[in-house]
């Protein structure tokens, strides 16, 4: 529980995965007394928001009528968590509100996208709070979290992988690197986390190190960098030998289980502090 300041009602505009139960849990905890939902049809698990005192359904694309919820609601206080992906533009019907907001986008990524959604909703009247606003216990302090140290090989690749997602910020892609022996063997664009190491496994087997961070100036609002258990059970199926992540700026669900399950795979993890920014 943490962060809760005086927050007594929230809307929640939750996405895939089990990020959105995770927030309300920690929001009931943080004694949020009334929490509202937007889910999406094809994307929400609807059993993650058995906590939730109203859940409205839309269908991604239906910008419009998200932003009317919003408005409509009086809530001033909103979260967006769990991922839906910028991949959905081309594959879900859009309404006029989402299609204008798209054209009006010089460059089309994930963070100009979110950023201009953010910018919508808070025309609204409505706060869009940081992604990781209810769960800082869930955020790790610079050091190594694993029981075995980082190699000197896994440190260079560490430090080229921070570098180059520092360095291509302006273009959104490579929030996760894969590297091998000094090499970047695969840089995510809109595949996600576990593909993109699947498919590093491919080209160059095992001992890589993964590396997933944020960009520079990276708004916490939105896309905070997330890892967890399906992460590290990725790179055991890839002989992935260390994880590299941002401290304080980087959300590890389930953070004791993925660590136990590390160390029982002599994987290394290390949250960095970034001197890129």
């Amino acid at each position: 529980m943490t962060n809760s300041g005086n927050i007594d009602s929230l809307l929640i505009i939750a996405g895939r995965d089990n990020y959105p139960k995770i927030i309300l849990e920690a929001a009931r905890k943080s004694r949020v007394k009334n929490i509202h939902v937007i889910a999406f049809f094809g994307v929400t698990k609807k059993r993650n928001l058995d906590l939730a005192n109203k859940v409205y359904w839309i269908k991604v694309g239906e910008f419009q009528k998200m932003i009317d919820i919003i408005f409509k609601s009086g809530f001033k206080n909103v979260i967006m968590v769990g991922q839906i992906s910028p991949k959905n533009i081309f594959s879900y019907k859009l309404d006029k509100k989402a299609k204008e907001i798209l054209a009006s986008l010089e460059i089309l990524n994930a963070h100009s996208i979110f950023k201009k959604i953010v910018s919508e909703i808070e025309n609204t009247g409505a706060k869009v709070l940081p992604a990781n606003y209810f769960i800082n216990d869930l955020i790790p302090v610079p050091g190594i979290l694993t029981k075995r140290n980082i190699t000197e090989t896994e440190r260079k690749n560490l430090s080229i992988g921070i570098r180059f997602v520092k360095s291509n910020s302006n273009f959104d892609v490579g929030q996760t690197i894969a590297l091998k022996s000094g090499y970047i063997v695969a840089v995510e664009a809109m595949e996600g986390t576990n593909a993109t190491i699947l498919r590093a496994s491919k080209l160059a087997g095992k001992n890589m190190t993964i590396v997933k961070v944020s960009k520079r100036n990276h708004d916490l609002r939105f896309d905070i960098p997330v890892v967890g258990i399906s992460t590290i059970r990725t790179m055991i199926k890839a002989n992935a030998t260390c994880l590299g992540v941002e401290a304080k700026r980087t959300i590890i669900f389930n953070i004791k289980e993925v660590i136990e399950i590390a160390n029982k795979n002599n994987i290394a993890i290390i949250a960095s502090e970034s001197n890129y920014e």
